[in-house]
C-alpha cells in the first residue's frame, strides 16, 4: 500500500509538472498568434542586461529588464517613488479607488495608505513628448547648475544633464493609466510608439515643497519588467554581458549599443524578435 502511495505521489507530481509546462506553452503561443499588439524598437537605453545572467534551472535562459520612466522625472517631487504627476485624484477615481475623504485629516490620510493596489493598464510611450519634456528639464537642470560647476572643479568634466538625457537615459515613460485596454489603444493608436502592459497602481498622501499634502498614486507593479532571450539572440548579448562584467557600468563610454524589437502580443507580454549590435 504504501509503495502504491508513493508511485502514485509521483506520477501525480509529474503530471502536474507537464500540466503546467502545458498551460505556460499554450499561453505563450497565444500571446505570439495573430498582429502583435505593439513593437517598439529598444536599445540599451531601454533594456538592462544583468551584470551576471540570472540562470534558469530549466533551461539557462536569460532575460534582459525593462527600464521605465516617469514623466518630469528629474525634478518634480511627485515623482518620489514612482508618483507621476497625471496619476492625480481624478486618475484615481477613474481607476475605480473612493477619493471621497479628505487628505486633510489623519483619519482620511491613513484610510488612502491602506487602500489595496488594482491591476490596470499602464501605456509606455517611447520616444515620444514625455521624452522631450525630459530634454527640457535637462536643459534648464544645467543651467541652474552652470555656476556651482563653474567654481567647483571637481564637478567640471561631470557629464550634463542634458548629455545624459540624449544619450544614456531610458526613452520609455508610463504616460497613462485605465481599466479599458480598448479605450486607451483607441486613444494612443501608435503601436510602434505606445505599448499597453498590465501593472498595479495605488493611492498614497504626498507632501509639496510646502509641507502641503497632496492625493497622488504610485505605480507600483509593472507585469513586463523581464523579457527572456530567445536562444537565437543569445550570441547578441552574451558579449555584452562579458564586456560588462570587465568595466562595469560606471563607465558609459565602454557600454557596448545594440537595438532590439520588442513586441507585446495578444497577453500584453513582451518578447524579442530582433535583435543587433550597433
Amino acid at each position: 500500500m504504501m509503495k502504491w502511495t508513493r508511485r502514485y505521489s509521483m506520477i501525480t507530481g509529474v503530471a502536474l509538472i507537464l500540466l503546467t509546462n502545458l498551460v505556460v506553452l499554450l499561453g505563450v503561443r497565444f500571446n505570439h498568434s495573430g498582429l502583435a499588439d505593439s513593437t517598439l524598437q529598444l536599445s540599451q537605453r531601454e533594456l538592462r542586461i544583468p551584470y551576471r545572467w540570472r540562470q534558469n534551472n530549466d533551461n539557462n535562459g536569460i532575460s534582459l529588464m525593462l527600464q521605465w520612466r516617469l514623466p518630469g522625472s528629474l525634478n518634480e517631487y511627485q515623482q518620489y517613488n514612482n508618483s507621476p504627476g497625471w496619476l492625480d485624484k481624478a486618475k484615481l477615481a477613474s481607476l475605480g479607488f473612493n477619493v471621497s475623504m479628505s487628505i486633510d485629516t489623519d483619519r482620511g490620510r491613513t484610510t488612502y495608505q491602506k487602500q489595496l493596489s488594482k491591476p490596470v493598464f499602464l501605456v509606455m510611450e517611447f520616444d515620444g513628448p514625455a521624452y522631450q519634456q525630459s530634454i527640457e528639464l535637462a536643459k534648464k537642470a544645467d543651467a541652474d547648475d552652470s555656476k556651482k560647476k563653474a567654481v567647483d572643479d571637481k564637478k567640471k568634466d561631470q557629464p550634463t544633464a542634458l548629455l545624459q538625457e540624449l544619450n544614456l537615459n531610458s526613452r520609455l515613460f508610463i504616460v497613462d493609466a485605465s481599466l479599458d485596454r480598448e479605450m486607451l489603444r483607441a486613444k494612443y493608436p501608435d503601436t510602434r510608439r505606445y505599448g499597453i502592459v498590465r501593472g498595479q497602481i495605488q493611492p498614497r498622501v504626498v507632501y509639496d515643497k510646502e509641507k502641503r499634502p497632496l492625493m497622488t498614486g504610485y505605480v507600483k507593479d509593472v507585469s513586463a519588467q523581464s523579457i527572456n532571450v530567445p536562444f537565437e539572440f543569445r550570441d547578441v548579448f552574451e558579449p555584452i554581458q562579458k564586456k560588462n562584467q570587465k568595466y562595469g557600468y560606471a563607465d558609459n563610454d565602454k557600454r557596448s549599443s545594440f537595438e532590439a524589437t520588442v513586441a507585446f502580443g495578444r497577453r500584453l507580454e513582451p518578447w524579442i524578435v530582433a535583435a543587433s549590435t550597433k
